[in-house]
């Protein structure tokens, strides 16, 4: 008898002590409300310890977003971020690979969607995947760089702060640029097609002065 009293005894310990520990655990903790309007259809990602949501629509008027927003976990603040570059849309799709975050597709007001962009959150920008590329040899340079373009293009180079420093126009498809007398560092080559002029289609890639 007394055996079964033991027996009893942690049985209900164990599905009711062990477990309404576990129930503790596992709680909602209310965090600072959104910093954009009201929305849904909203998308995310996460890049280190930084969670970004955006897009989206506001039923009750109707509107379309484009912004971005980034939640800070460890002060529980959320701060406005760069503004997709394109339409307003809901229903699109967001993931990160490494340090950067990928969006795009999804609907708005009148069409379904089909481009595609990539957030930086170290030069804080939003560009739109191009639909060619461009290469740049030797990377890292001691003192010069050959970019092989598709298209005749605005070739710039920022340094890690986003200054231009550097601007010039190709005049071919390939192009000699000469960087002996940029300081060590990390820099990126940023090309504007000719033909667009704005920051649709634009490329950038990383680039290391030695």
């Amino acid at each position: 008898m007394h055996k079964q009293i033991i027996v009893m005894f942690f049985l209900t310990y164990s599905i009711f002590g062990v477990n309404s520990n576990v129930y503790t655990q596992n709680a909602w903790t209310q965090k600072a409300d959104f910093g954009g309007n009201e929305r849904v259809y909203a998308t995310g990602f996460v890049i280190d310890s930084i969670a970004y949501l955006g897009m989206g629509l506001n039923v009750g008027f109707g509107n379309y977003f484009n912004d971005l927003w980034g939640y800070n976990t460890i002060n529980n603040s959320w701060i406005q971020k760069e503004f997709l570059i394109g339409v307003e849309r809901m229903l699109s799709v967001g993931f990160a690979i490494g340090a950067k975050g990928y969006l795009g597709t999804g609907i708005n007001q009148t069409d379904s969607l089909k481009d595609f962009f990539e957030y930086s959150p170290n030069m804080s920008s939003i560009i739109e995947l191009p639909d060619y590329d461009i290469f740049i040899s030797p990377n890292p340079t001691l003192s010069s760089l050959i970019i092989e373009l598709d298209k005749l293009s605005t070739i710039k180079i920022l340094n890690m702060k986003g200054q231009c420093i550097y601007s010039k126009t190709s005049e071919d498809k390939k192009t000699k640029v000469d960087v002996s007398e940029l300081p060590a560092g990390v820099y990126f080559v940023k090309v504007i097609p000719k033909e667009i002029g704005t920051n649709k289609n634009v490329v950038t890639k990383k680039i290391i002065k030695m």
